[in-house]
């Protein structure tokens, strides 16, 4: 296989998701979210490439014998479980301590991580301006779709999405949006 261009296959289009990914599995792993429930955490892209993945974070995590030496005289264990109160990895998602933004998120996207059990209101809009290269930051939102495209969102929850949640998250955001009567409550 001939080499990748590094100017076009760079860290930005491979190793961001892939970094993001293997975060959210390792803290999943160590019962990062099941140990700290105060904090809340926020993970950008979509959660990268973990939405594809989870389905293999959870059976490697929770019962695979690939974890360690494997081979016949490996033994199963359930990681997720036995790191975070017996919790499956939906309901560790569901907490409400994950929030999840989803710039340059397609509807397939947005159908998994309502699959992997983030609820709407976890659910946060950026916008990558301006790494978009578009003029303003209004062009590169009318591009981000995938809320509205999935079909898994009323429109009072795409809404929340576009602003809402994010101003319920940043309580002084939200009273400076308020008071320059960009937001009503």
């Amino acid at each position: 296989m001939p080499p990748l261009d590094p100017n076009i296959y760079g860290w930005q289009m491979i190793e961001f998701p892939a970094e993001t990914a293997r975060c959210l599995m390792s803290m999943v792993d160590q019962g990062t979210f099941t140990k700290y429930p105060a904090i809340k955490w926020i993970f950008s892209h979509n959660g990268g490439s973990f939405p594809y993945l989870f389905q293999r974070c959870i059976r490697t995590l929770s019962g695979s014998k690939l974890i360690g030496a494997g081979g016949p005289g490996a033994t199963q264990t359930n990681r997720i479980a036995d790191n975070n109160g017996g919790q499956t990895l939906q309901h560790i998602f569901g907490l409400g301590n994950i929030y999840i933004e989803c710039s340059q998120g397609t509807a397939a996207q947005m159908t998994m991580l309502k699959s992997l059990g983030i609820c709407a209101q976890n659910v946060l809009m950026g916008s990558d301006w301006p790494f978009t290269g578009k003029g303003d930051v209004s062009l590169t939102l009318d591009e981000m779709y995938g809320p509205e495209r999935s079909g898994m969102y009323t429109p009072q929850e795409v809404d929340c999405i576009r602003a809402g949640n994010a101003l319920q998250l940043f309580p002084r955001l939200r009273a400076k949006y308020v008071k320059n009567h960009w937001f009503k409550e």
